[in-house]
């Protein structure tokens, strides 16, 4: 689920449109996504995360949830994405060997993970 974000954040996300098509895909549900809003908007004066990326994909809206293979084709396949010219960042392990079994390139958010790692990650694009 998304929970909050800090100000850094949304200006790496900023940064990084522009450069690279970027999508967002959460497991969630409208009651959360609704609470999520209110707190961006609280916090950040920001409506949503549609401006921070080209797509958004709720798992409530496309009837589809991580770890299924399934959202990630959907999302691959609607977007014309290359499965080895695509980088998926998650923190649940699961979600992350699901995109991988799929040949997806992934990037786990964990403890140890800082914006140098994700960097370098996207410097093979």
């Amino acid at each position: 689920m998304i929970l909050d974000i800090p100000s850094y954040r949304l200006d790496t996300l900023k940064h990084l449109k522009p450069r690279f098509r970027t999508f967002l895909l959460s497991n969630t549900n409208d009651l959360h996504i609704a609470y999520f809003h209110n707190r961006l908007k609280a916090e950040h004066g920001i409506n949503d995360l549609s401006n921070h990326f080209e797509e958004v994909y709720y798992s409530y809206q496309i009837h589809l949830r991580k770890p299924d293979k399934e959202i990630f084709e959907y999302v691959l396949q609607k977007n014309k994405l290359r499965v080895n010219r695509t980088l998926f960042i998650d923190d649940t392990i699961r979600h992350i060997e699901s995109a991988k079994s799929l040949g997806i390139q992934t990037l786990h958010v964990d403890s140890s993970c800082t914006l140098d790692k994700l960097y370098a990650a996207l410097s093979e694009y």
